[in-house]
């Protein structure tokens, strides 16, 4: 009988390596390198040029349902060329934990 081997979960999006959105830069993004591009995604998820704030959250945002929430993760994901896991990407629910996610996968 053979050993029961568990598949590793692997997830797929647009920083998958050799894409083009892989992270290549030789330097760490700043915070405010972060919410810059940051903002520009929740502009064209939200459809509002108001700026964002580490204090702006799913409450403050009338649109920011779970619908919005996909979207806004996958654009994220496509902006920073980064990939979520599932647990993440339903629990980030305020820019700054976005933001503090987006550091911890240290993006260059």
């Amino acid at each position: 009988m053979l050993p029961h081997r568990r598949h590793k979960k692997t997830a797929l999006c647009a920083a998958q390596p050799g894409s083009k959105h892989s992270p290549l830069k030789e330097y760490k993004m700043t915070r405010d390198e972060i919410y810059s591009r940051l903002t520009s995604v929740f502009h064209d998820v939200f459809d509002d040029d108001t700026l964002i704030t580490d204090a702006a959250s799913a409450d403050d945002i009338d649109d920011w349902d779970s619908l919005a929430q996909i979207s806004l993760i996958t654009a994220i994901e496509n902006e920073f060329g980064i990939c979520f896991d599932m647990k993440s990407a339903l629990h980030m629910k305020s820019v700054e934990e976005i933001v503090n996610e987006i550091v911890c996968k240290g993006i260059k």
